[in-house]
């Protein structure tokens, strides 16, 4: 997938610090995640930011149901 998108991380708004992400459901369905999927974060040198997720199997298994 070689697609650019933009959103915002959203204050969790508890006091916690914590941040929201919304992922578009088109984007979801396209790559196999869903709503629940543990994900983890890591950045690059040029200040990407990589996702993925935390368990791949989580996902492979998801797809086979």
């Amino acid at each position: 997938m070689d697609k650019k998108i933009v959103t915002w991380i959203e204050d969790a708004s508890d006091g916690s610090g914590d941040g929201i992400l919304t992922i578009p459901p088109e984007i979801l369905k396209e790559i196999g995640w869903y709503e629940g999927l543990m994900i983890e974060f890591d950045t690059s040198e040029e200040n990407v930011i990589i996702m993925r997720p935390k368990n791949p199997d989580d996902v492979a298994n998801k797809q086979h149901k």
